[in-house]
């Protein structure tokens, strides 16, 4: 069982270079509370792009995680934007950060429970999905981009 675990250069940069340049073509469908309210969010699934199930299984066989995916999505967070405390389905969470980020911009995740893990680029962070989690308010004056995964223990 892993609580968090965070793992920092996971890619090398013509892959985070592919990922970002893939998600500049992504469809957007909003989501969130109040639609262009302060809390709306864009996402784009991914479950059926290649390169995503790709990355899925590389990082798997990388960091030796035997997970089952049970869907993956690109979410979108524009500037001054922050998430709502939530808890995802599945067993454990998966989230990457592709964008050059700056520590003002904020933008990192943030658990009730009172931990704080920065948007760091090329970071990956693994946590338990039951762990009431949220996006910190998005300071950057651009998007905020975040890959994610949900997943089932095999």
């Amino acid at each position: 069982m892993i609580d968090i675990k965070v793992y920092d250069n996971v890619l090398d940069d013509n892959f985070i270079d592919f990922l970002t340049y893939e998600i500049s073509f992504f469809n957007w469908v909003v989501q969130g509370a109040r639609p262009g309210g302060p809390r709306t969010f864009f996402y784009c699934d991914t479950s059926t792009l290649k390169s995503h199930n790709f990355l899925f299984h590389l990082l798997g066989k990388k960091y030796n995680l035997n997970l089952q995916l049970l869907r993956s999505y690109v979410n979108l967070n524009p500037s001054k934007n922050e998430g709502e405390f939530h808890r995802d389905d599945g067993d454990l969470t998966m989230i990457y950060y592709p964008l050059d980020w700056k520590d003002e911009f904020k933008g990192g995740t943030i658990f009730k429970r009172g931990d704080y893990i920065k948007y760091i680029k090329n970071r990956l962070l693994l946590f338990d999905s039951s762990l009431s989690h949220k996006a910190d308010i998005n300071l950057s004056g651009e998007n905020r981009y975040s890959i994610a995964w949900k997943t089932k223990y095999v």
